[in-house]
């Protein structure tokens, strides 16, 4: 493939820009990205309550926003804050796509419902658009910001809760998102040593981040991709577009020189750098899409969001990079900003050193580093999934301030409604069995208030809203909802009454649940593709059991470091988030294969120049230094591209990007260090010519692959 591009150079070049303009056409007609925090999960009790609740609460559809609104003297049921909540009240009912607003100042008996604070200075109005959150037009989220804010005045504010208004509020950060790529980019010119070689592999990545890019805003009107999809699948696809152009341009480069000097052809050193980002590429995919099976639409839509980043980027270093090599092959060497004693895939004689010293105490270098990322990895222990409220978010925010305002006036479970919906069959005396429920939900220890009930079409479906006397991600709020779910229900079946809950906070609860269950099977099902595909390039049984071993190490001390930073509030200030929370329920499914996919490139990338040494002389100590001092270069070089832009993302405004950038960052960091600098020589050293074995049965009936 690379021969054949190399020789229709402006061919392939007017393809890719023409599929480029193709794809940003056909995004800009469709109107641009549809990203919302929305998702499914069947045969969870949440949704099926939810789904009920939609079938048989007309009233009920629709995305819902709690808009809170305050005053800090007085009362909200006189004077000018009167007048204030209820012109905004107004103006709100008047923006497109609003179903409606309750007023919950027009009856004092709105303190007993919850929705008005006893000393009358707040109050919060439930706003409900036509649409569910997935469809609700950006122009009206625009406009029903636009007012809470015109609102405001001396004496009164207003501010909102709820998916809609959280979505228009992140935005991505644009400055340290520039910062880090041309912090990557400077890192990229300096490795290769030519700001024209430099160059020509940030043109690649741009073009196949361009593709990318326009190709998800297309995907994002056919899945649900969550809001912070984008930037985190366009970010990971921009640091592997990167990383395989620092890996062509430089394999090109120096086979140029060896054939200059009547070694290697260029050719053959472009069709092993193909194999190599084909390998490493295809590892990585098959690691995301594993997800698929995930019964969560927002997981889904987030691994078609990293496929769609990745493929272009691995078709771009296969195609349309070597293609630009030829194109430019006179003007590689030119824009030299330092003068460098050898190209980046020469043997570095510090780092062959810095292997001899690992190799001649392998036992101590690999206890300490397996001690190291055990310790790194042990906060894991105390890691809590669950939802994030909105005490974690950016506190000038809306939601932030909403939070706040809501929790201090009602108490913090005001922000976590639980939404019990109850079945009473025709035979029943209706009013006695809802009587009855609600008495026995105020009596739960940990509920604060329970709204009069909302009957269904046919009276014979009921709805109460429980608030919580605890915050939406306290362990108590969970353990009332177990309780609901199993003394209530239990008691309830006993008068033939069937209960259900729903709402965010139990949908949340239930996806933590669901990814308990399938996280073990996605990190059994990511190891077992990654061993069998290493099993089949390499064919060595240690080989690919040491690398599943050690990216699981290196994944396992990220997170860790993560959960100390984010639920235990470590340094947490530093990312402009004021309180701890858990751990997004969905970060530890999307982070593990991501790692695990992105740490393959360096490992194949090395494993293979150490087999050819091995090959060659079948010396074991000798063919690991050789392959280190050969490697490392390109192995750090890319590995600070990765952590600049990845460390950007730290930045962002979204507590749940910046978690993901984050954790990204750290593996990337622990992988290039301790993992392939300590634990793997030391590891290859104590196994010796082991690490190439393989049982004779099992050799004669694996196919042999090419090598890459």
């Amino acid at each position: 493939m690379a021969a054949w591009c190399t020789k229709h150079t402006k061919g392939v070049i007017a393809a890719w820009l023409a599929v480029l303009f193709l794809a940003l056409g056909v995004g800009f007609a469709l109107g641009g990205e549809r990203n919302r925090a929305d998702f499914r999960m069947p045969g969870t009790d949440s949704q099926a309550t939810n789904d009920l609740m939609q079938r048989e609460f007309p009233g009920e559809r629709g995305d819902v926003e709690a808009i809170v609104v305050s005053t800090p003297t007085g009362t909200l049921l006189a004077g000018k804050p009167l007048q204030s909540a209820e012109r905004l009240f107004q103006q709100l009912r008047d923006v497109p796509g609003v179903r409606s607003v309750s007023d919950p100042l027009s009856n004092s008996a709105s303190i007993n419902d919850g929705a008005l604070s006893v000393n009358r200075r707040t109050a919060i109005a439930i706003l409900r658009f036509e649409q569910g959150s997935l469809d609700v037009p950006d122009a009206a989220v625009t406009q029903l910001v636009a007012d809470l804010n015109a609102s405001r005045t001396a004496g009164f504010t207003a501010t909102a809760m709820g998916w809609a208004v959280e979505n228009s509020e992140i935005k991505p950060p644009v400055t340290t998102e520039i910062v880090g790529f041309l912090a990557a980019a400077i890192v990229l010119v300096l490795a290769l040593g030519s700001v024209v070689a430099g160059g020509i592999a940030l043109g690649n990545a741009l073009i196949a981040i361009g593709v990318s890019s326009s190709v998800l805003q297309i995907v994002s009107h056919l899945v649900n991709v969550p809001y912070f999809g984008p930037q985190v699948a366009l970010t990971v696809g921009l640091g592997i577009a990167i990383d395989y152009g620092l890996l062509t341009v430089a394999r090109y480069r120096g086979a140029r020189e060896r054939a200059q000097r009547g070694g290697t052809e260029v050719g053959d050193a472009l069709r092993r750098t193909s194999r190599t980002v084909a390998f490493a590429g295809g590892t990585m995919l098959i690691a995301i899409l594993g997800l698929l099976m995930t019964p969560i639409s927002m997981v889904r839509g987030m691994t078609v969001a990293i496929a769609v980043a990745v493929v272009p980027a691995v078709l771009a270093a296969n195609t349309l990079l070597p293609a630009l090599l030829h194109l430019f092959d006179a003007h590689l060497d030119r824009g030299r900003p330092i003068r460098r004693r050898g190209e980046i895939l020469e043997s570095s004689a510090t780092w062959g050193r810095w292997s001899q010293a690992v190799q001649r105490r392998p036992v101590a270098a690999l206890l300490g580093a397996v001690t190291l990322l055990c310790l790194l990895a042990a906060p894991i222990l105390s890691l809590r999934l669950g939802p994030a409220d909105g005490s974690t978010d950016n506190p000038s925010s809306l939601t932030a301030r909403a939070y706040r305002t809501a929790s201090e006036a009602f108490g913090p479970g005001a922000t976590a409604p639980l939404q019990v919906v109850a079945h009473a069959p025709a035979h029943l005396p209706v009013k006695r069995s809802v009587d009855r429920l609600r008495q026995s939900l105020v009596a739960m220890p940990g509920v604060l208030v329970v709204t009069p009930p909302t009957f269904g079409r046919d009276h014979h479906y009921v709805m109460l809203d429980v608030i919580p006397t605890t915050a939406p991600n306290d362990p108590a709020t969970t353990n009332l909802l177990h309780r609901i779910r199993t003394s209530e229900y239990d008691a309830m079946q006993a008068h033939g009454i069937s209960l259900g809950v729903g709402g965010q906070t139990a949908l949340q609860y239930d996806m933590a649940s669901t990814i308990h269950r399938a996280f073990p099977m996605t990190v059994v099902m990511v190891i077992a593709s990654s061993f069998l595909l290493l099993l089949l390039q390499f064919r060595s049984l240690a080989i690919a059991a040491k690398a599943g071993v050690m990216n699981l190490l290196s994944i396992s001390a990220a997170f860790g470091i993560t959960v100390a930073i984010f639920q235990w509030g470590w340094g947490i200030h530093l990312f402009g988030i004021s309180h701890a929370g858990p751990v997004h329920s969905l970060l530890p499914l999307l982070l593990f294969p991501t790692l695990f996919g992105l740490s393959m490139d360096y490992e194949v990338f090395l494993m293979a120049r150490i087999s050819d040494e091995w090959e060659r002389t079948h010396d074991a100590t000798g063919a690991i230094t050789a392959g280190i001092a050969s490697t490392a270069r390109v192995v750090t070089s890319g590995a600070a591209i990765m952590f600049a832009l990845f460390s950007a993302m730290a930045l962002s405004s979204s507590r749940t990007v910046a978690t993901f950038g984050v954790g990204l960052a750290l593996a990337v960091l622990l992988d290039a260090t301790v993992i392939r600098s300590v634990l793997l020589p030391a590891a290859m050293q104590l196994l010796g010519r082991y690490n190439w074995w393989l049982p004779t049965w099992l050799h004669r009936r694996l196919p042999v692959l090419r090598p890459v």
